[in-house]
């Protein structure tokens, strides 16, 4: 319940993936499987409201977006619809000072190539070993 009190205060939340779909369950709007698996960089379009929201610079022609979902969410009634694909209509809403992104902005090139290269060559603890201690010291905290 702590999403649906943050959403009624609007408190400023950012929803990615399945943070964007929890957002949209929480405002009462249906997550489902979506008919295929969107997987990969791909641009997005930006429909009227979302050319004149503060997330503009992910027009089509300056960026492409990754992304990595099956699952799939109806835009909440009384959200702004900003983005979609062809292969998903709901990427982007916005609901007061919160914003549920489908896909993945906060990933770009750089990091999957090193994430993908600690994978393959079994050094994944060593790039996990920064973020553990961040997540441990931000848990000390509460």
């Amino acid at each position: 319940r702590l999403l649906e009190r943050r959403l009624a205060a609007d408190r400023p939340t950012l929803g990615i993936c399945l943070g964007a779909q929890m957002v949209a369950r929480a405002l009462g709007a249906k997550v489902y499987p979506g008919g295929r698996k969107e997987v990969g960089w791909a641009p997005l379009e930006l429909i009227e409201a979302g050319r004149k929201s503060c997330l503009q610079f992910l027009a089509p022609e300056e960026v492409p977006v990754l992304h990595w979902h099956g699952d799939a969410f109806a835009i909440p009634a009384r959200a702004e619809h900003l983005a979609a694909t062809l292969a998903c209509p709901g990427q982007m809403f916005r609901v007061g000072r919160c914003y549920g992104l489908q896909f993945h902005v906060e990933v770009d090139l750089p990091t999957v190539t090193v994430s993908a290269a600690a994978v393959t060559t079994g050094r994944l603890s060593t790039l996990l070993r920064p973020m553990n201690r961040a997540t441990k010291a931000v848990a000390g905290r509460r």
